[in-house]
């Protein structure tokens, strides 16, 4: 598992998109997605750097939940928006939702998350396997 890992992020959203979402405006998606890829990359590359430079490892753990959960907010929105407008204006909408809704997506995408997402990856080994002790 590499954390928030570009390749399989990308993967996961045309996968999902495929089967969820009317693909017929292959450009739109294309450059919506190149959007999405570079605002993930952003959130992870701040990520990478507090592992480097912070010293507080609450405040590192919280820190990197909050980038999680924004950037499975971008991915979840990338899925499910239908992109007749830019993919900021659908983020903006889904703003007020995004610590919320990473909980319900964890559970619920866990499998398909766990190989990008570490809360998935706890999710999956240890809640839904009940691996207590």
């Amino acid at each position: 598992m590499e954390w928030l890992n570009l390749d399989k992020i990308e993967k996961t959203i045309l996968l999902f998109r495929e089967k969820e979402m009317d693909s017929s405006n292959q450009q739109c998606l294309e450059e919506q997605l190149a959007i999405a890829m570079e605002e993930i990359n952003k959130h992870k590359q701040k990520g990478l750097k507090l592992l480097n430079y912070e010293e507080n490892i609450m405040d590192i753990l919280f820190q990197l939940l909050e980038i999680e959960a924004t950037v499975l907010s971008i991915v979840d929105t990338i899925i499910y928006s239908p992109l007749e407008k830019d993919l900021y204006f659908y983020l903006k909408q889904n703003k007020p939702f995004i610590y919320k809704d990473y909980f319900e997506m964890v559970s619920y995408y866990a499998s398909e998350f766990a190989e990008f997402s570490f809360l998935a990856r706890f999710y999956l080994v240890n809640v839904k396997n009940d691996n207590i002790f």
